[in-house]
């Protein structure tokens, strides 16, 4: 089946703009696993040619991995990828093999494609920074040939450090805060709801209950 388009819209701002946190709920399993930063071994590395827009993005291995903001030595992104869910929990960066494309030979944009290795689905996703705000849109589009469910795995690190990090969801938008640095992840359709309409969206800790271990713990 076709699952058409949707677009991920990643913002990253000064803190004191974000509005108040709406709950107060702590995950279980803190403090949870070191943070890492993943490879070195980038294949793209995109950005404006505005100085409205303060970001910069790397991918590899068929995901995005840093983003940085407000200047190039700031990493606040660790990961970001699609959680493909059927007979297993596969994740883009494992689960498929991936290929990189140039959208265009004069601009820094990419588009990553990504084949299932057990060839049941190719996921599509095109990258590019918006040149008026610190925002990066990715444009995604999943062909399956099965009736998978499909998540989005976002993993933060502001500030330079997967440390002191505390996410919720607010208003359709899983946002992040570490002192002066925030970030939102947005998407066009929304993020659909479950049971009683209830967003199927949850913020954790790495390794013991972020959204990636709580779908391999539970998935039958």
């Amino acid at each position: 089946m076709n699952r058409g388009k949707s677009l991920l819209l990643v913002v990253l701002l000064a803190a004191a703009t974000t509005s108040a946190q709406v709950a107060n709920l702590v995950a279980p399993g803190g403090p949870g696993n070191d943070a890492h930063w993943l490879t070195a071994a980038k294949n793209g590395f995109g950005t404006s040619n505005t100085i409205a827009s303060k970001l910069w993005f790397t991918l590899a291995d068929g995901v995005l991995t840093e983003v940085y903001y407000p200047t190039l030595d700031t990493p606040n992104v660790q990961l970001l990828q699609l959680l493909v869910v059927g007979r297993k929990v596969a994740t883009e960066a494992d689960d498929t093999n991936h290929r990189l494309e140039i959208v265009d030979a004069n601009s820094l944009s990419f588009r990553q494609i990504n084949s299932a290795k057990d060839g049941n689905y190719t996921i599509s996703k095109t990258y590019v920074t918006d040149p008026q705000r610190s925002t990066l849109l990715i444009d995604i589009k999943v062909n399956s040939r099965t009736a998978e469910n499909i998540y989005v795995y976002y993993d933060p690190s502001l500030n330079n450090s997967g440390m002191h990090d505390s996410g919720w969801l607010e208003d359709g938008a899983l946002v992040a805060v570490d002192g002066d640095k925030a970030t939102a992840l947005i998407s066009s359709g929304g993020f659909a709801s479950g049971q009683r309409g209830v967003i199927e969206a949850s913020s954790g800790y790495l390794g013991t209950s972020d959204g990636l271990t709580e779908l391999r713990k539970n998935w039958n």
